[in-house]
């Protein structure tokens, strides 16, 4: 018999949330490369997400209210909601003089960023996305961020797809991504997730039932774009596992896979 434990964080000593507003795409790479430092120097701990508009208020708005015909008026929904072109979201967990030394490191760094904010995001509690954000870093789910069903489908598929933590090769992924999402008539709802090592574009595809085989063939093209450019797949909706393999597989791999699947996981527990 196999067990598995899990260990719960508890609530640390001190704990900072913030928000950052950002203004342009130039902006979201020089975010990206400030992180990189703070990362490798374990200043902020926790995964920093930085979100683009439409994936933070879709749970919170509707889409026919900032649509003109099939386009989403992206700028007057982040007006709307306090939102920038992107808005990045991390917090500090340490001692409370730890915290009141390292707070102002971080403040200092992100409003060297040209027109950008720094938010203390418990302040925002009336914010409905800020609050929602603030609570997933305080170790609290969201329901709201589980469903973006609400915006423009029942139904959704989802990749991720890994990078350096490079501020150039962010833009690269942004670029590939919201060409092939916008190309395929879809929303484009993503966010990055800046971990120890690199960078996870989560990528969200709202859609309705009439429209799963273009979600399908657009969640196709996104891999195969990627893939070409080097961007390997790190997460995948269920079902599409052995697609996103076969995008940067060969033989060698396969078989390897194979052998250590059968020695590991003969009964097929795990994807």
């Amino acid at each position: 018999m196999t067990k598995m434990g899990v260990w719960l964080m508890p609530a640390p000593p001190a704990y900072q949330p913030f928000a950052v507003i950002l203004k342009s795409n130039s902006d979201l790479a020089q975010a990206v490369e400030i992180l990189r430092s703070f990362k490798v120097n374990v200043i902020i701990p926790n995964t920093v997400v930085i979100s683009n508009p439409l994936l933070d208020a879709s749970p919170f708005a509707a889409r026919d209210d900032y649509a003109d015909g099939k386009i989403v008026d992206t700028k007057r929904l982040a007006a709307a909601h306090g939102l920038g072109l992107w808005t990045l979201y991390g917090a500090l967990y340490n001692t409370p003089p730890n915290v009141d030394v390292l707070w102002p490191m971080v403040q200092n760094a992100f409003t060297g960023i040209q027109d950008s904010a720094v938010l203390d995001l418990k302040t925002r509690a009336a914010d409905p996305v800020f609050a929602a954000r603030e609570s997933m870093m305080r170790g609290r789910p969201s329901a709201e961020f589980n469903n973006l069903n609400n915006w423009s489908g029942k139904a959704q598929l989802y990749a991720g797809f890994v990078s350096p933590i490079d501020g150039r090769q962010v833009l690269k992924m942004n670029k590939l991504a919201s060409d092939t999402v916008r190309n395929s008539g879809f929303d484009y709802l993503t966010e990055y997730a800046v971990g120890w090592r690199s960078v996870i574009q989560r990528v969200y595809l709202p859609y309705q039932t009439e429209a799963e085989p273009r979600a399908i063939a657009c969640l196709n093209a996104l891999i195969d774009a990627m893939a070409k450019r080097g961007f390997g797949v790190s997460h995948i909706s269920t079902g599409y596992l052995d697609r996103a393999l076969a995008s940067y597989d060969n033989a060698g791999m396969t078989e390897l896979r194979s052998r250590l699947k059968q020695a590991l996981d003969p009964g097929s527990l795990f994807a």
